[in-house]
């Protein structure tokens, strides 16, 4: 086996159940899913089958990162954690991503991924020391929270250890729950996977370094390019406001500009103009507007990842949250932030304006953030918000609570608790919503807690209409299976609903919506979209896939390969340890380039960095057949192929026949015709070499991807066009 930069060569394989480990070679077992969700869905694909359950100790964990981690690429800090799972009602193949510094750690320890598999007897954590692995019991952990688990087991392992780690919601097989590093980066979804293990944490310190097969000139050369071309938050390259040297001004996550400060800083800092050209200044950019402009005063700093430049975590002291019983610090990014969507009492009732209601909303954003971190909560990227809204009524409209399948004393209960704490504006209000949900007290933590489908459907049986009136809420909005509209059919029309079609969870996909929102004019984004697909392999006129004023147009063959494009980057960023969040740099803030990036950047990095070259084509291939892959996994869970009804289908808000006296294109909605979605289907699944009639790939498309071996397996099961 030759040599190669970017992988240490090996994975480390955690059996609970036997309390053993063991260490396999990544190139000779993996080779050809070479990191991160490739991997991790080989490891699925070869170790489940279709009666698995999510919490049965045959559910493998898979934490995954790629090639690129640890080697200082820009933005190269994630780890995703792969399993089936539990919050899918075919408890099908899902991931979820966390930033911090877990995965770099962990390769600097030495391994390139971790396999945990079976089921402790009780409560453990595993501590990874460089090639020293030991399982520990920890009773005294469990039914603690992340924050506890978090520093016991630092300050037991010592040195620059970063954990991983879950909450009660965990433990408590809550289905919304996440794993959590450095007390703010989570990976939603898995933390009940991880919980069903008897697995608390898992603590790593790594002494080593990543070899880089390029020279360290060739390298540097690279990143050098590289950082001429990075953005802000979302990969903006426009600011939000005017700058001397901007040609543009937009809505973009660009926020830096004279005259803003960090004003808890000690002593404050200007963000200032951040020339383009100074790349010194990257981390000043993304100065978040989540919590307002209100929050310039309070913010200490901005924080972020492992080697990413951006910084996109706002790190906040507001002093009068300690009033609440929590740490007036703290740090996080986007719905991270749970009060915005949970506190909405002040407004409700009318009682509060001006700076008191904003200092209000800034005491929620901190109280919510450690609520939900430390008990390791997610919100399913603001459903569990939006459900909550439901029950009300609707936010801030003053309607009475809508009555859920509960028992009478529980409603009794609620009314007296929890909603009473909500309309006098008490911000413990949260904390009890969160001991609601991570415990799953009652029908209500239940629901909250649970998959969205099955919650509904356990809510039906006693309150006849309550499914149909949450789908038709507009407050609501999910795509299917209970994940929440998220850069859909909202963001990018026919291409951001085609990457939803795609994955049994959030997609988490941000390659299309980014490009879409760097601020840009439509017609310079068009112009770069044309040049930069043209000459890297793919057909011309790719502008033609982007809608004016991210409006829905027409479907046409551009669009379904814009959405193939997206989620093979999506796939390569997953697999390499790049930030979906910031990658990729299609677009430059650099007038003088013409505001274009470099499509190809990421297949530069990994063949410098691996030693095995390929060219943004043959890169994109690769993503290509790690999604293949776990669409094969998708319709094994299923137990069908044909995914083209049973999963790729528009959710019932973006139909336009579902809309009375609404038209198609109109401007102003992201409504789709029926015939015109079938089309687009069919466009997509030519282009990634699927059957037309069941959206599920064919024998020819498995085995020109080296996948012989899951046609056989999908043919024996009648799972494959062409079998009965």
């Amino acid at each position: 086996m030759p040599t190669y930069g970017g992988w240490t060569g090996k994975t480390l394989r955690v059996n609970l159940t036997t309390r053993t480990s063991s260490v396999e070679d990544t190139l000779d077992k993996y080779k050809e899913f070479w990191g991160g969700t490739g991997m991790a869905y080989k490891v699925l694909w070869d170790e489940t089958k279709h009666v698995t359950d999510p919490f049965s100790p045959d559910n493998p964990l898979i934490f995954g990162w790629g090639p690129l981690t640890g080697t200082g690429a820009p933005c190269g800090g994630r780890t995703c954690i792969s399993a089936l799972g539990p919050q899918h009602p075919h408890g099908a193949v899902t991931t979820g991503h966390m930033g911090g510094h877990f995965s770099a750690e962990a390769k600097y320890a030495g391994w390139d991924g971790i396999i945990v598999t079976g089921k402790a007897s009780g409560p453990v954590y595993i501590a990874i020391t460089d090639h020293q692995v030991e399982i520990v019991d920890c009773p005294d952990l469990w039914g603690n929270g992340i924050y506890r688990a978090t520093a016991e087991i630092v300050a037991a392992m010592g040195g620059s250890c970063q954990v991983a780690a879950i909450g009660q919601a965990g433990e408590n097989l809550v289905a919304q729950s996440v794993i959590m590093t450095g007390y703010s980066h989570s990976a939603g979804g898995q933390g009940a996977v991880m919980g069903s293990k008897n697995l608390k944490a898992i603590g790593v310190v790594g002494t080593g370094s990543v070899k880089i097969a390029a020279s360290k000139k060739d390298w540097r050369t690279l990143i050098d390019n590289a950082m001429q071309l990075v953005g802000s938050n979302n990969q903006a390259v426009v600011p939000n406001s005017p700058q001397p040297w901007a040609e543009y001004v937009s809505s973009a996550r660009w926020y830096a500009k004279k005259g803003q400060y960090w004003g808890a800083a000690n002593p404050p800092v200007e963000t200032g103009t951040c020339d383009p050209h100074d790349r010194q200044s990257v981390g000043y950019r993304c100065f978040k507007s989540d919590p307002g402009t209100f929050a310039e005063q309070f913010t200490v700093r901005m924080d972020g990842c492992h080697a990413c430049p951006v910084r996109c975590h706002q790190a906040l002291n507001v002093p009068t949250a300690a009033k609440y019983g929590v740490d007036p610090t703290a740090a996080n990014t986007c719905t991270g932030w749970w009060g915005r969507g949970l506190m909405d009492a002040a407004k409700v009732k009318g009682t509060l304006t001006g700076q008191e209601a904003n200092l209000k909303a800034l005491e929620a954003y901190v109280v919510g953030k450690h609520m939900t971190d430390d008990l390791g909560l997610h919100n399913n990227y603001g459903t569990t918000d939006r459900g909550w809204a439901f029950i009300y009524g609707g936010a801030n409209k003053g309607v009475t609570w809508i009555q859920p399948n509960v028992p009478p004393a529980e409603w009794t209960s609620l009314n007296a608790g929890l909603f009473a704490l909500y309309e006098a504006g008490d911000l413990n209000f949260m904390k009890e919503f969160g001991r609601l949900m991570a415990y799953q007290v009652g029908e209500f933590g239940k629901f909250m807690a649970g998959a969205v489908e099955a919650s509904l459907a356990r809510w039906e049986v006693k309150t006849p209409g309550i499914t149909a009136a949450y789908h038709a809420d507009n407050s609501v909005l999910w795509w299917a299976n209970g994940f929440p509209k998220h850069h859909s059919g909202e963001n990018g029309g026919f291409v951001g609903a085609l990457i939803n079609t795609g994955y049994n969870r959030d997609a988490q996909n941000h390659c299309w919506s980014n490009y879409l929102s760097n601020g840009l004019p439509t017609s310079v984004q068009r112009t770069i979209a044309d040049s930069e697909f043209a000459k890297n392999g793919y057909m011309a006129g790719m502008g033609a896939a982007i809608d004016p004023n991210n409006t829905v147009t027409a479907v046409n063959r551009q669009k379904a390969v814009a959405a193939k494009w997206a989620i093979a980057r999506k796939e390569l960023m997953d697999s390499t340890g790049l930030c979906s969040w910031m990658w990729p740099w299609i677009a430059s803030p650099l007038k003088e380039r013409g505001y274009v990036g470099d499509i190809a950047l990421e297949s530069k990095l990994f063949s410098l960095a691996t030693g095995v070259t390929m060219n943004t084509k043959q890169f994109d291939d690769e993503g290509v057949k790690f999604y293949t892959l776990q669409r094969a996994l998708t319709i094994r869970e299923f137990g069908s192929m044909d995914l083209r009804h049973l999963h790729d289908q528009l959710p019932p808000w973006a139909i336009l026949e579902n809309h009375v006296g609404k038209v198609a294109y109109d401007g102003s909605n992201y409504y789709i015709p029926a015939a015109d979605w079938d089309t687009a289907l069919d466009l997509y699944y030519t282009e990634l070499g699927y059957d037309l009639a069941t959206g599920a790939p064919t024998r020819a498309t498995l085995e020109a991807m080296g996948m012989k071996d899951v046609a056989d397996e999908l043919a024996g099961l009648h799972l494959l066009p062409g079998t009965v």
